[in-house]
Parts: structure tokens; C-alpha cells; sequence
């Protein structure tokens, strides 16, 4: 196709080329029978003048020399002459003027014939164009073709490599569907044991595991080695007005010990063995919340509080609440807005769920606005975490200790701290956690709870050693005994941060803990009633704030809240700030 295409392009070439000659040899020759034909007639006019010129003459010599008779015959012979010549010369002009009519005719004719060829050339030109143009469309085409084969080709490739992962698709989903048909039958048998409740595991050693634990807080706290590790760490501690002021308020104590109420409610800071869970400022529990409804039930329906069957629900509701309490430590910057564990978990349960399907926690819509509802669910569970039935597990156990606010927020945050280490994240992400009251780690296979709860028991003797540092820090000052308990100023007060373990310690703080201090000793600021204040003001938490290996949970917009109406700023904190305290952002 495209050799005939070349073929009619070069024969149309020609053509043009052929007409293009002739027409301009026609052109030469008619111009130069002209300039001939001018030539001529120059050369002609020039011979006349000549001619003229010397008849003039002539005449001239003629009137001078010769008669007018001769004159007029010479005159005669030249007019007959010059007669003559004229006609030869008419002639002349009339075959050359005939010569040009003809030449002017063909001329004519030619210009005709050019035109013709012009229409036919330009007719010739449009075809030659758009037989061009139709070459081109077929090589663009062709191009096209060429392409479609080699996308074709590719195509045929990748519906090969489809048709193989199909093939292996198919496979997969074949042993997909039977681990499908394995886990419904798995999750049947699940359901089953769903309905009948946890299957709580006996722990014959838990007394012995009670015991060893006391044991270990014991042997910690009387540690005889740790004055030698105060008077090294301690240097600018004075040990003997230390002493003095101990043995001061040991012989005022044995001096009055006929007065059993001063007796009761002081404790002698000379002694090894001091409870300093007494150093706290006495506050309502969680069951203060519930009371009312607790005894209702415990009047009309006695058997609800000792449930024979404990449901998988609780032990994820207990251990998400862990999870979500170790995110507000994170969330939180000020230490003084975490919450008191009993407030937290009132309000995680009169707002939020687990979602049966994910095991995540969501909100509750079902009880918003019902109060009576969420009342229910908190007796509830409150029922069965002191059912009898988990009274050897030790996560129920630790967990009824904060509940009851037997420990301290710093001793939460160490535990829920260790808690995630262990567990590199929430709890929650692990399977077992829903459904294993006894949730073991890999090594050896040993229970968390009892991981945990050694190191919270060191962590508990620890605070002996603070309360004993603090107490020799405040007999290092310069005070005064009220009543038998030594009191000290504000600046002495203010010494004490001087001290490498509260540098970081500023005015503010400084001020607002001496006047808790100064408001619950009422005008006695004590060893004791300073140990109380910054424990009931997480001002030790403060201090123990560890770096999470986990990063933050994420939250979605609080625009999740919105449908909530809160009196004040506080009240939205309280109920919404539970799985890591949200900040509110000013609009």
C-alpha cells in the first residue's frame, strides 16, 4: 500500500514538472518574436530618420546649386521614393500587425491552456494532500497497532499471572474456609463455656503467696543497712539532733500513755514498724458511691452477692479500666489532675463499654440520661469483684486494694507502669486477657499479678525509706514541739525541697503543700502530715513519672462527645478524660 501510494506521488511529480516546461518555453519564444519584431521596427525608424536627414540636405544644396526645375524633379523622384518606401513600410507594419494579432491570439490561447493546467495542478495538489494526509492516518494507525499488540501481549501476561493467583486463591481461601469451619466450632464451644461463666482456677499456694509477700515489705522495711545508706546519700543530714528530737518525742509519748485517744492517733516515729497508710487524708471510697443500692439489694435479694458464676465481661471490664487509667497518667501533665482511682472508675462505668465484637472500649450510649442504668452496672460489678469466688485471684485482688484506696497513686502508677512493660502495651491486645482470670507471660510461665505484685511490694517498701527520709529531713530543721508532734516553720518548710529529690520543686508547690499542711495538722506541719499531703496530692507521682515504650493512644475528635452536656469545665474533664484525659480546646 504504501509502495503505490509512492508510485502515484512521483508520476504526479512528473506531470506538474512536464506542464511547468512547456509553459515556460511557450513564454520564451513569445517574448522574443517581440523583442525581435521591436528591434526591427527601431532599426527601421532610424534608417528613415537617416534618409531624412539627408534628402534635407539635398534640398538645401539643391536651392543653392541647381534650378527649381531640377529641384523639382529630384523632389519628385524622392517623393516617389519616399512613396514607395511608405507602402513597403505599411506593408510591413500590416503582415507584422497581422503577426501580432496571431501571436496575441495564441498568447491568449496559451494563457488559457496554463489556466486550465493551473485548475488541473491545483486539483492535483489537494488530491497529492489528502492522499498525504490518509498516509498519515494509516502510519498513525499502524503505530496504534503496533501498541494495542504490545499492551495485548502484556495483558495476556497478567491474565496468566492472574489466572495462577487465582489458582492460588482459590487454594488459600479453601484452607481459609476450613480454619473457618475449626474457629466456628471453636467459637460454639467458646459460647458454651461463655454461658456457664469463667472457670476460675483453685490457688492452693495463695496463703503461702500472701504470706511471702508480707514477708518481703517486712524484711525490705527493717532493713538494718539502710541508716548506713541514709548517712552516706544524706551527708548534710545532722543524725544526732536527729536522734535527740526522736528520743524528745518518745519520752513525751511514754510520759503519756495514759491518754489512749493521743495515744491512738499518734505514731511513734522512733520505732522500725510504722504504718504509713495512716499518713493519708481520709476521704469516701467507692462503695460510698453505691452504698444505697448495695444495701437495697442486700436486704431483698441477699443471693445476688454471691454470684455462683462469674461472666468474661467482668474480667475485660476490670482489666480495660486498668488500661484506661495508665492512659490518663500518660495524658495528663498536671500531677494534680489525676483522679482518685474510686472516681475514675465510677465515671469509666457510667459512660463507657466493652464492645463484644473488638474488646475495645467504647462509649455506652444505652445509659446516657439513664442513671438508674448506669447505677446497676456499677453495683454490679462492684458484686462481682468482691465475690468470694476471686478472692485467690490475685489481679481481683490488687484491683479491690486501689478500689478501696488502700495504696497510694504513686503506688498505682508503678503498678499500672510495670503492668504495660510487661505486657508492651495494654493488656487488652492480648487474647487471653477476656478470658483467663490467671493470665500468663512467657517465662516460664509465670502469673503477671504475682510479677506485679513483688515488685509493688518493693515498690511499698520504698515508701517506708521516704517517709523515714523525710522524717529526718524534717528533725534536721529547726521547729518546735505542739503536743508532743514536731512542727516546723515555713522556712524550714521550704528547706526541705533543697534537696536533690525535690529540686524541681517550685514556689507555687511550695506554698500550696505547706498551707495543706498547715490546714490538716491544724497549725502542726509534721513529718506525718506532710507524708499525707503529697500523697493525697500525687505530688510523689510527680517524682515517679516514667517514659512509656508505647506511644500515645489516638483519639478520635472530641466532636464524639458533643451529644453530653456538662454544667462546668470540670464535670466534662471527670466524665470524659477516662482512657486518657482529652484537654478541652477553647473555641
Amino acid at each position: 500500500m504504501k509502495e503505490e501510494n509512492g508510485m502515484i506521488i512521483d508520476q504526479l511529480n512528473i506531470a506538474m514538472k512536464g506542464i511547468d516546461s512547456q509553459d515556460s518555453f511557450r513564454k520564451e519564444n513569445y517574448s522574443k518574436q517581440n523583442e525581435q519584431m521591436q528591434r526591427y521596427i527601431n532599426l527601421e525608424n532610424q534608417k528613415l530618420k537617416l534618409q531624412l536627414g539627408d534628402l534635407s540636405k539635398k534640398i538645401k544644396e539643391m536651392q543653392t546649386d541647381e534650378s527649381v526645375s531640377a529641384l523639382k524633379e529630384k523632389l519628385q523622384k524622392i517623393e516617389k521614393q519616399m512613396s514607395m518606401v511608405i507602402e513597403e513600410y505599411e506593408q510591413q507594419m500590416n503582415s507584422k500587425d497581422q503577426q501580432l494579432k496571431t501571436i496575441t491570439q495564441k498568447l491568449i490561447m496559451t494563457n488559457g491552456e496554463v489556466q486550465k493546467q493551473n485548475i488541473t495542478l491545483s486539483r492535483n495538489e489537494k488530491k497529492i494532500s489528502e492522499q498525504a494526509e490518509i498516509i498519515e492516518k494509516l502510519q498513525e494507525k499502524t503505530r496504534q497497532m503496533q501498541q494495542l499488540r504490545e499492551i495485548l501481549m502484556m495483558q495476556r501476561e497478567d491474565f496468566i499471572q492472574l489466572e495462577i493467583k487465582n489458582v492460588q486463591k482459590q487454594q488459600a481461601l479453601f484452607e481459609v474456609n476450613k480454619k473457618c469451619g475449626r474457629l466456628e466450632e471453636r467459637l460454639t464451644k467458646f459460647e458454651k463455656k461463655q454461658e456457664e461463666g469463667l472457670v476460675i482456677p483453685e490457688n492452693p499456694n495463695f496463703g503461702d503467696q500472701k504470706y511471702f509477700f508480707q514477708d518481703l515489705n517486712k524484711t525490705i522495711s527493717e532493713n538494718e543497712t539502710f541508716s548506713k545508706y541514709l548517712r552516706i546519700n544524706f551527708p548534710d543530714i545532722n543524725y544526732d539532733i536527729v536522734e535527740k528530737k526522736l528520743n524528745r518525742i518518745q519520752n513525751w509519748i511514754e510520759d503519756n500513755k495514759h491518754d489512749r485517744k493521743q495515744d491512738a492517733n499518734s505514731d511513734n516515729p522512733g520505732q522500725k514498724n510504722f504504718n504509713i497508710n495512716k499518713f493519708t487524708v481520709y476521704r469516701p471510697t467507692f462503695f460510698s458511691f453505691i452504698e444505697k443500692q448495695y444495701n437495697l439489694i442486700q436486704k431483698s435479694q441477699p443471693q445476688i452477692l454471691r454470684p455462683t458464676i462469674i461472666k468474661p465481661q467482668f474480667l475485660q471490664l476490670m482489666r480495660s479500666i486498668l488500661d484506661a487509667k495508665y492512659n490518663e497518667f500518660l495524658q495528663v501533665q498536671n500531677y494534680q489532675c489525676y483522679s482518685k482511682f474510686g472516681d475514675f472508675v465510677y465515671s469509666f462505668l457510667g459512660n463507657f463499654k466493652i464492645d463484644p465484637i473488638t474488646l475495645k472500649i467504647v462509649i455506652n450510649k444505652e445509659i446516657q440520661g439513664n442513671s438508674k442504668l448506669a447505677d446497676d452496672i456499677r453495683v454490679n460489678f462492684y458484686i462481682d469483684l468482691m465475690s468470694p469466688l476471686l478472692d485467690q485471684i490475685w489481679d481481683v485482688v490488687i484491683f479491690r486494694e486501689f478500689l478501696n484506696e488502700d495504696s497510694s497513686n504513686d503506688e498505682l502508677f508503678f503498678y499500672l507502669h510495670v503492668r504495660n512493660l510487661i505486657f508492651k502495651g495494654p493488656q487488652m491486645n492480648h487474647n487471653c486477657a477476656s478470658f483467663h482470670p490467671v493470665h500468663f507471660i512467657k517465662w516460664e510461665h509465670a502469673e503477671y499479678s504475682l510479677v506485679i505484685r513483688t515488685l509493688l511490694e518493693y515498690f511499698r517498701s520504698e515508701r517506708h525509706q521516704k517517709y523515714k527520709i523525710i522524717r529526718d529531713l524534717f528533725f534536721n530543721q529547726q521547729g518546735q514541739t505542739i503536743e508532743g508532734r514536731f512542727s516546723i516553720n515555713f522556712e524550714g518548710f521550704r528547706n526541705l525541697f533543697e534537696n536533690e529529690n525535690f529540686l524541681n520543686t517550685n514556689e507555687l508547690e511550695k506554698a500550696y503543700l505547706y498551707r495543706q499542711c498547715y490546714s490538716l495538722g491544724r497549725g502542726v506541719v509534721s513529718p506525718e502530715v506532710f507524708f499525707a499531703v503529697i500523697t493525697d496530692s500525687n505530688f510523689l507521682t510527680k517524682h515517679l513519672i516514667f517514659k512509656s515504650d508505647e506511644d500515645l493512644p489516638k483519639f478520635d475528635n472530641v466532636i464524639m462527645f458533643s451529644k453530653f452536656e456538662y454544667q462546668n469545665e470540670y464535670q466534662y474533664q471527670t466524665e470524659i478524660n477516662l482512657i486518657g484525659k482529652i484537654r478541652i480546646l477553647a473555641k
